[in-house]
C-alpha cells in the first residue's frame, strides 16, 4: 500500500512538470518500476529533476516512515556531458554507476549479452553441481539435479534474455562433466553426446531440456505477450517505439540498425508463433488482409504466391473490413485455384460488430493459455522434421 502511494506521487510529480519524463518513456508516461524494496526511477537526467525526484521520496518519508538509503543509491546516465554529472553528484550525494548492474539477479545491459554478463549464471550452476551434497549423489540423482534445480536457476534468465551459445554450450558442458563424472573439475569425457541425451526416452535420450530451444520457447512467450497482453507496460512500449514509425505490423515490419539485438531476435522468431496466432473475424477491423493470419491459409500473399507489395487492388495495410463492401466482397474475380478457395473461404464469413479477437492456437491444444513445455516441443519437432 506504501509503495502505491510514492507510485501515485512520481506519476504525479511528472505529470505536472516537477521533473521530465525520460526520453523514451514520455510517450507511455512511464516514471517508475519497482519489485519488493527495489526501485528504479526514470527522468531527463537534468538537475532540476533529479532533486526533485529526490524531493518527492523525502516527502514520502515524512508521511510513511520509510526512508531510502542515500549511501545505496545510484543514478545511471546517458548522454549527459561529465560537468552535469558532476554537479548531481556535489548536490545530491548520489554515487553514478556504471551498466551493467545486477537487478534482482541479472544483468541490465543495453547491449547484446555477453558470457562475461553471464558469469553470475554459470558460477551459481557451477557452486550447485560442485557442492559437497551433489558429490554424494548417485547418477540418476545428478539426472534430477540437472532436470529441476540447474532447469530452473536457467529458467530465469531464459525467460528474460536470448542467451549466447557460449554460454549454453558451457552450461551444457558443465552439466554433461557432472552427470558422467559427478564434478566438474578435471578432465572428463562422454559416454553418449548431449544431443543424444536431450532427446526424449523414446528415443533413447535421458530428457534432460535443449537449452537452446528452451530458450527460443521463452522468447515466443514475449511474442504471446504483444497479443494476449495489451495492459503490460513492456507491450506499450513496444507498441509505441517499436511499431508507431512503421505502415507494416508485427509480422511484416523488418529488422533495422536502430533495433536492439533483444528486439531482432524476437523478430528472428515469429515463423514459428505465426501458424499458432489466429484472428477470430468479428468487425474484421484489426485483420490484415494480407499479414495476418485469419483464414485456414495461413499468409494470404504466400498462400496466392504473390511477391509484389500491392495486387488485386487490395491495399498492402488493408483489413477485411477495408475490402468488404455492400454486403460483399471488393476482390477481383478467381483466376486460379488458390484464389477461388480464397473466394469460397471469404462466402463463408459475416462480420459483427464486436471486435477481432486474437487466438492461441497450437497442435492438439485449443486453450488460448500460452505453455511454455508445449512450444519448446513443438519447436523441437519442427527443426526435427526440418531439413
Amino acid at each position: 500500500m506504501a509503495m502505491n502511494c510514492l507510485s501515485i506521487l512520481l506519476d504525479r510529480g511528472a505529470a505536472e512538470g516537477s521533473f521530465g519524463y525520460h526520453h523514451h518513456c514520455k510517450d507511455s508516461k512511464l516514471t517508475h518500476l519497482y519489485f519488493a524494496d527495489d526501485l528504479l526511477i526514470f527522468c531527463d537526467g537534468s538537475l532540476r529533476s533529479v532533486k526533485n525526484v529526490l524531493q518527492i521520496i523525502q516527502n514520502f518519508t515524512d508521511v510513511s516512515g520509510f526512508a531510502v538509503s542515500i549511501s545505496k543509491t545510484s543514478f545511471f546516465s546517458c548522454g549527459i556531458q561529465q560537468p552535469e554529472k558532476d554537479r548531481i553528484i556535489s548536490e545530491t550525494g548520489i554515487t553514478h554507476g556504471l551498466l551493467p548492474v545486477r537487478y534482482l539477479g541479472i544483468p541490465l545491459c543495453t547491449k547484446k549479452l555477453s558470457l562475461a554478463n553471464c558469469e553470475p549464471l554459470i558460477q551459481q550452476i557451477k557452486n550447485k553441481v560442485n557442492s559437497w551434497s551433489a558429490r554424494s549423489l548417485s547418477f540418476a540423482g545428478r539426472l534430477l539435479l540437472i532436470n529441476t534445480v540447474i532447469a530452473g536457476i536457467s529458467n530465469f534468465w531464459c525467460s528474460i534474455f536470448t542467451i549466447p551459445k557460449k554460454c549454453i554450450k558451457l552450461i551444457n558442458s558443465i552439466c554433461g562433466a557432472n552427470l558422467w563424472k559427478g564434478t566438474t573439475e578435471g578432465h572428463h569425457s562422454a559416454r553418449v553426446s548431449w544431443e543424444t541425451v536431450t532427446l526424449s526416452k523414446e528415443e533413447g535420450g535421458l530428457r534432460i531440456r535443449d537449452l537452446h530451444l528452451w530458450n527460443k520457447a521463452c522468447t515466443l512467450k514475449l511474442v504471446w505477450l504483444l497479443f494476449f497482453r495489451s495492459g503490460s507496460i513492456w507491450v506499450a512500449w513496444f507498441t509505441k517505439h517499436i511499431l508507431r514509425d512503421c505502415k507494416s505490423n508485427f509480422w511484416t515490419i523488418k529488422e533495422k540498425q536502430s533495433h536492439s539485438y533483444a528486439i531482432r531476435k524476437l523478430l528472428r522468431v515469429r515463423e514459428y508463433a505465426y501458424s499458432w496466432i489466429n484472428i477470430k473475424i468479428e468487425d474484421g477491423a484489426s485483420a490484415r488482409f494480407w499479414s495476418d493470419n485469419w483464414s485456414p491459409f495461413g499468409n494470404i500473399r504466400e498462400f496466392l504466391n504473390i511477391t509484389t507489395t500491392s495486387a488485386l487492388g487490395i491495399r498492402q495495410n488493408a483489413t477485411l473490413a477495408d475490402i468488404r463492401y455492400e454486403g460483399g466482397w471488393h476482390i477481383p474475380a478467381p483466376r486460379s485455384d488458390s484464389q477461388l478457395a480464397l473466394h469460397t473461404f471469404l462466402t463463408t464469413l459475416t462480420l459483427s460488430q464486436s471486435h477481432d479477437l486474437y487466438e492461441w492456437r497450437q497442435p492438439g491444444n485449443s486453450s488460448q493459455t500460452f505453455k511454455t513445455g508445449l512450444t519448446y516441443n513443438l519447436i523441437k519437432l519442427h527443426q526435427t522434421h526440418v531439413p
